[in-house]
Order: structure tokens, then C-alpha cells, then sequence
């Protein structure tokens, strides 16, 4: 059976779990937030400059069967449009699903495991990456680690077909009740028809600062590498938000600056974006850009992480 199947019927599984546990077990609970952003800006070079525009839509959710147990599901489309000269547009897009059965052990342990699918349209090209693996970690009042090890197929709509062996770490760091400081790493090792390709790596880190009245400012940075290129691959995100809910309104509004460096070409990717986040069930609004995510570990592989906030490298 393939992840596609495993996917699909995992998540079957887990709403007819939700659905019957539910029906006789009164603590079950549902939380989680929705994130719409639409973004303007431009990509380009020192030889060309183009418009370009992102609309970005994300899911996070937790269901929580019993103290113990709790699948979480994590749904994004991250769709980059650029404009040519010609008045063309290029559509570069990037959708994943990721289902995620966990248990707690107390104490803060935990241990579980995660199946994603990614699936990137790039002009005519077209790439599936499917990442399965275990993690276990621990939660305590002002931190939390975790590790996790898997594997992911990627493969593209020409026939190509590698796979890549992913370890990692994520871990959050809470040095006082308004800063939180977060970082996320990831190595593959990629192997390919021809044998061992190189290993590719992906870092991250991130913070988010409250400074009181509703208002916070966030910040991500992320490097991914692989053996062979010329240069590595740089994200990076700075921005403001604000809690809505001090004006008796539902969600949190962002306010940001993002931008790429491809790596090669001198290409560059600037752009200013505006999202509202909506909690339910008791869920915390926190800002979700793509970079934010990468950092705080949602995406547990090196390929598709840097692939899913950089959507043009699908059609390299």
C-alpha cells in the first residue's frame, strides 16, 4: 500500500474516531486555527523584474480522543502567480496534508508518528514528495524537544524517482511569558537510481515577542543546502500582528515582509503579506507565514519544507 492510500485511509480513521468517540465520550475535543493571507511583491534579477502575487490558506488541527491521545491534521495551499511582460501568468503552487497520531505518556513525554503528502505544480512540471516517519519528544513548562526519523519519496510527472532518509530536531524555548524562541533542523540523506546523491539540509529559527495591548512581533529565518549547489536556498520573514480579540472580534491579523534567495541566477523573491488567523476550541492565534511554520517544525522534511515557501523550485 502507498502513503497516498495510508493517508487516505488514516484520515478516514480519524474522523469516524472523532465521530464515534464523540458520540460517548463527552471530553473529546476539537482545536486548532484557520490562516488566510494574500500577498503582493515582485521576483526577479538583476536582468528582469516581475510582478508577482501569493494567496496562502493553512488548517492546523488537534483532535484530542482522550488525555492521552490526539491526531493532529495540517492542511496548506501556498499558490505564487507571477506576471510576465506578455501578460502571461505563471502559477508556481504547493499543497500539503500531513496527518499526525500522537500519545502522551505524562510527565511531558510523547511519541507518535507523521504521514505527509506534498505535491508541487510548477508550470509543466509537476512533483509529489510523501514523507512517513516516528518522532518522540517532551514538553515541559518553559521548553520542549523533539526528534523525529523517516523517509520521503519524491517523484515527478517525467518519471523521475529519488528517495531521501530525513532525521531532525524541533525545539521551542520560552525564556519569559511574552518571548518564544523556536528552531527547527533537518538532514536527508538522498539516494537515487545511480546510488547515494549527497545529503540536503535544512535549518530554521524563529521568535515571537508580545509587547502588550493585543500587538506582537515575529521573525523567521531558514537556510536549506545540498551538496553540489553553488549557493544554498534563503528565506526569511519579519512582521507584526494583532490580537482581535481586544476589540471583542475573532482571530489575529499579520502584517509581513518575506523574501527568498533562490540560489542561483541571482534570482530574488520580495513580499509584503496580509493574514488573518482564526482560532476555535481554545486554540492560541499564533502567526503561521510559511517561514514561521518551517521553524516551528510543521513540515518534518528537508525537500518539501524548503520546497513549500519556495514553489518556483518545483520547476527546477
Amino acid at each position: 500500500m502507498n502513503n497516498k492510500a495510508i493517508l487516505s485511509a488514516l484520515a478516514v480513521i480519524t474522523l469516524n474516531s472523532t465521530m464515534a468517540s464523540a458520540e460517548t465520550n463527552a471530553s473529546t475535543v476539537v482545536d486548532g486555527t484557520v490562516h488566510f493571507s494574500f500577498g503582493a511583491g515582485n521576483i526577479g534579477s538583476a536582468v528582469t523584474d516581475q510582478d508577482a502575487r501569493s494567496l496562502n490558506f493553512s488548517l492546523e488541527s488537534n483532535v484530542h480522543l482522550s488525555e492521552q491521545f490526539k491526531i493532529g491534521v495540517d492542511i496548506s495551499h501556498n499558490k505564487l502567480t507571477v506576471e510576465t511582460v506578455g501578460g502571461i501568468d505563471f502559477d508556481f503552487a504547493t499543497t500539503r496534508f500531513s496527518v499526525m497520531p500522537t500519545y502522551s505518556f505524562g510527565n511531558g513525554y510523547y511519541a507518535g508518528l507523521y504521514l505527509q503528502d506534498a505535491r508541487i505544480s510548477a508550470l509543466t512540471a509537476s512533483v509529489n514528495l510523501e514523507s512517513y516517519g516516528a518522532l518522540a519528544g517532551y514538553v515541559g513548562d518553559n521548553f520542549s524537544v523533539e526528534g523525529y526519523a523517516g523517509r520521503t519519496s519524491l517523484g515527478t510527472n517525467i518519471g523521475a524517482q529519488i528517495d531521501a532518509d530525513n532525521i531532525g530536531f524541533i525545539g521551542t524555548l520560552k525564556p519569559t511569558e511574552d518571548l518564544q524562541i523556536f528552531a527547527h533542523y533537518s538532514l536527508a540523506n538522498i539516494n537515487g537510481a545511480i546510488g547515494t546523491l549527497g545529503d540536503a539540509s535544512f535549518a530554521a529559527i524563529g521568535a515571537e515577542y508580545g509587547f502588550g495591548s493585543g500587538w506582537s512581533m515575529f521573525g523567521a529565518f531558514s537556510s536549506a543546502d545540498q551538496d553540489g549547489n553553488a549557493a544554498p536556498i534563503r528565506q526569511s520573514s519579519v512582521g507584526v500582528s494583532y490580537d482581535l480579540s481586544e476589540r471583542g472580534m475573532p482571530g489575529t491579523l499579520s502584517l509581513d515582509w518575506s523574501r527568498t534567495d533562490y540560489g542561483f541566477a541571482g534570482l530574488e523573491q520580495d513580499m509584503v503579506s496580509l493574514g488573518w488567523t482564526i482560532p476555535f476550541g481554545g486554540a492560541v492565534a499564533a502567526p503561521r507565514t510559511c517561514t514561521m511554520n518551517n521553524a516551528r517544525g510543521k513540515n518534518r522534511a528537508a525537500f518539501s519544507a524548503t520546497i513549500e515557501c519556495a514553489p518556483v523550485l518545483g520547476a527546477s
